[in-house]
C-alpha cells in the first residue's frame, strides 16, 4: 500500500474498525511487522473465543475464518486481544463501546482489554457511550471524541 500510493517514509499507521472490524484492527496491529501509530475500535470484538460462543450464528463463522473445522479454541486465544494483550504495540488507543450493545457484551470484550492495556501502560482513551446499541447511534459527545482523536493524530 505504501508503495502503491507513495507514501513517504515514516508514515503514521491508523488502524480503525468497528465490531469485528475493529477486532481486525486490534489483530492487524498485534501481528504486523509495521509501526502502529494509533489504533480506532468502536464495539470491537477483543475475546474471538468467548465471542465463539456469544451468538448461534458465530461458530461457523470462526471455522471459516481460520479454515479449521476441528478444535480452534487454541487458535481463538492466541488471536485474542484479550488474552494477548502484551502483543498490541505501545501505540495510541481509542475503545468506544456502548452500554447497550447486545451483538458484542461491552463488559467481556472493551472493559477487559481497555483494563489490561492500562495495566501495560498503553496510551488508552476509553468512551463508554450510555446511549448507543452495537457502533451506532453515538451521542453527539462520542463523535466529537473520535474527531478530536483522529485530529490529534496529525497534529
Amino acid at each position: 500500500v505504501a508503495q502503491k500510493f507513495s507514501v513517504a517514509p515514516g508514515f503514521r499507521l491508523v488502524t480503525r474498525g468497528g465490531s469485528m472490524g475493529g477486532y481486525s484492527a486490534l489483530a492487524y496491529a498485534m501481528f504486523t511487522c509495521h509501526p502502529i501509530h494509533a489504533v480506532v475500535a468502536n464495539c470491537p470484538v477483543t475475546d474471538i473465543e468467548f465471542h465463539y460462543s456469544e451468538r448461534p450464528d458465530l461458530p461457523r463463522t470462526f471455522h471459516d475464518a481460520m479454515g479449521d473445522y476441528g478444535d480452534i479454541t487454541g487458535l481463538l486465544k492466541s488471536r485474542s486481544p484479550n488474552q494477548q494483550p502484551e502483543k498490541l504495540p505501545p501505540a495510541r488507543y481509542l475503545i468506544i463501546h456502548g452500554a447497550n450493545d447486545k451483538s458484542v457484551n461491552k463488559q467481556a470484550h472493551s472493559d477487559v482489554l481497555v483494563k489490561r492495556l492500562r495495566e501495560l501502560k498503553r496510551e488508552v482513551e476509553y468512551v463508554e457511550d450510555p446511549l448507543m446499541a452495537h457502533c451506532a447511534p453515538m451521542r453527539y459527545e462520542t463523535v466529537v471524541a473520535l474527531e478530536n482523536f483522529m485530529k490529534s493524530l496529525v497534529a
